[in-house]
């Protein structure tokens, strides 16, 4: 009877974990290959949780430009909250990232992990200054990715 007890009370436990939201607000680094963009009076929000029993990250993003916004040169990469493993590099863990034209259009993009510290954006043509887009103020990207932790 014992035994039945404690099994259905770390049942319970799993599953109240699996409700409450446990998420961190996490503000990535926003950078890039030459010239880092800076944000200025945009906003980069994010937050990230681990899921119950296991050590998988779900790291939710999002990038609006402001008026004062910098894009800087090259590939755009944002820091991650929890460094991912090696086998998350090499094996490509990868997610969606959308991206608002304000007022034009929006599209779809892959948001995948560089390196154990950063993730990076594709789409067609790759993801900096000019591309997808010459970005504006109001125009976003946001995306989540989920990767195993080191």
């Amino acid at each position: 009877e014992q035994i039945i007890t404690d099994a259905v009370n770390d049942h319970e436990t799993r599953l109240d974990s699996l409700t409450d939201e446990g998420w961190t607000n996490f503000v990535g680094t926003w950078t890039a290959t030459s010239v880092n963009p800076a944000i200025g009076d945009g906003a980069i929000t994010g937050r990230y949780r681990r899921i119950p029993g296991n050590n998988l990250i779900v790291f939710e993003f999002k990038v609006l430009m402001g008026g004062s916004t910098t894009y800087g040169t090259g590939q755009w990469y944002l820091s991650v909250p929890v460094t991912a493993s090696a086998d998350a590099v090499t094996y490509g863990s990868a997610g969606s990232v959308y991206i608002n034209d304000t007022g034009t259009t929006s599209r779809a993009g892959i948001v995948s992990l560089d390196t154990s510290t950063r993730i990076t954006f594709d789409t067609v043509g790759g993801f900096t200054s000019t591309s997808p887009q010459t970005w504006t103020s109001g125009d976003h990207f946001r995306g989540q990715i989920m990767y195993e932790e080191a």
